[in-house]
């Protein structure tokens, strides 16, 4: 009898230490891939102006109400992606093999493909679910109203795609309706014109009408930031990005530009906020240089060092991360180091017109003028305007990187 009360006792312990290492198992481990879904946009067959862009826009808002707790949706990023990698012209009409080869490359079970026809007055969109998997394709659900109804016909069509396909576990009818777009159509209607708008001047005119209709709307936001940033023009680009929110795939982009902008108009605590929070789940060479120049600028060198140093580490090689090692070290003191490392970018970045210009000033500290002057000639031929710089702050030569890589394959 002891005995047996001596094994329970033992496989009590050992279950209750099993139980205490699961729970402090991440939950990641134990995460189940939500299923995912593709909506492509839909072939028009309308008839009227100004409708043109139902095609795309009803595609895009379904996607977005799809992408729920128990669904992932691929965004209009990723999907131009996609078909950009397959060789498949961007913005065209794409049959449904093409289809079925952007879904199988993106991982999606499900892709989604529809027709929106009639005109302003009476409307029809109809939908079809194909399972990628099994290469079965679902029977037609059809949603039909005018263009005023908009949104409640997308919100319908999204539901039938949940329900009819098993994807809603979480949801009753009424608590999806929450989902349906908030953005009114007229405002939608030129945040999607402005994707096919030929010039960023263009898409910038576009963008801001539809903010100007309706102010909360985050993606058009973000994009306005997006452009601004892209234009050097980081005062108009705060406000924007400030209120924007990017996509799945540009959910990065935000903080990165933001905190880049901020840095560019003397505002470096909040910079350094901006990109410490962003390095916690993006530690590129591209954060870490930007972080380092908002602590210098703030007067932190012990951390712009760190900073810089763990830049260098991730991008060896990169000219605007080398000039500001070397400047951090010259700002400490340290002229022998900051000579070492200007050596080796000048020889990989010979007519990088700041390297010259600050070796000249590092061999000038170390009383080697003749070379000195060559340098900040070489420097001043490479268009620098070295007079104005050397009356400036040391602490702005440092320079920023603007190419964030997820930026690369993000841009509006």
């Amino acid at each position: 009898m002891v005995c047996i009360i001596d094994q329970e006792s033992n496989v009590l312990k050992i279950s209750a230490t099993v139980l205490l290492v699961l729970i402090s198992l991440p939950a990641s481990m134990f995460a189940v891939d939500k299923p995912k879904i593709i909506v492509f946009p839909l072939e028009k067959q309308l008839k009227g102006a100004g409708l043109q862009w139902l095609g795309e826009g009803i595609a895009l808002s379904i996607s977005d109400q799809l992408d729920t707790q128990d669904l992932s949706s691929v965004d209009r990023v990723e999907l131009l992606r996609l078909v950009e990698g397959l060789d498949l012209p961007p913005g065209a009409p794409l049959s449904r093999g093409s289809m079925i080869r952007v879904a199988q490359n993106a991982g999606a079970d499900f892709l989604v493909m529809g027709v929106i026809s009639g005109r302003e007055q009476n409307l029809k969109i109809s939908v079809r679910v194909l399972d990628v998997k099994a290469l079965k394709l679902g029977g037609e659900m059809v949603a039909n109203g005018p263009f005023t109804a908009l949104t409640q016909m997308e919100n319908e069509l999204a539901w039938l795609i949940l329900s009819n396909n098993g994807l809603a576990p979480a949801y009753s009818r009424e608590r999806f309706q929450g989902r349906t777009r908030k953005v009114p159509n007229t405002a939608y209607a030129y945040y999607v014109q402005s994707f096919e708008a030929s010039g960023e001047d263009d898409k910038l005119h576009l963008l801001l009408k539809a903010v100007e209709i309706y102010r909360d709307f985050p993606e058009a936001q973000f994009r306005i930031g997006s452009l601004y940033f892209n234009r050097g023009n980081c005062g108009s680009a705060i406000p924007h990005l400030t209120l924007g929110r990017g996509s799945k795939s540009t959910q990065l982009d935000g903080d990165f530009m933001r905190g880049t902008c901020y840095i560019q108009v003397d505002q470096p605590t909040l910079a350094i906020q901006t990109l410490w929070n962003l390095l916690q789940v993006s530690r590129s060479a591209e954060v870490l240089n930007n972080l380092g120049v908002a602590y210098l600028r703030k007067g932190d060198t012990a951390l712009a060092v760190s900073s810089f140093m763990d830049a260098r580490n991730l991008a060896r090689t990169d000219s605007t991360v080398l000039l500001n090692v070397s400047l951090i070290r010259h700002l400490q003191g340290n002229d022998t180091a900051a000579r070492s490392v200007l050596e080796d970018a000048v020889q990989l970045h010979p007519k990088n017109g700041m390297l010259q210009f600050l070796t000249g000033i590092v061999l000038k500290t170390q009383g080697d003028n003749e070379r000195a002057l060559a340098a900040i000639a070489k420097a001043r031929e490479l268009g620098v305007n070295t007079e104005k710089l050397q009356a400036e702050d040391p602490k702005l030569w440092s320079q920023v990187l603007l190419n964030f890589e997820a930026r690369q394959n993000s841009q509006p």
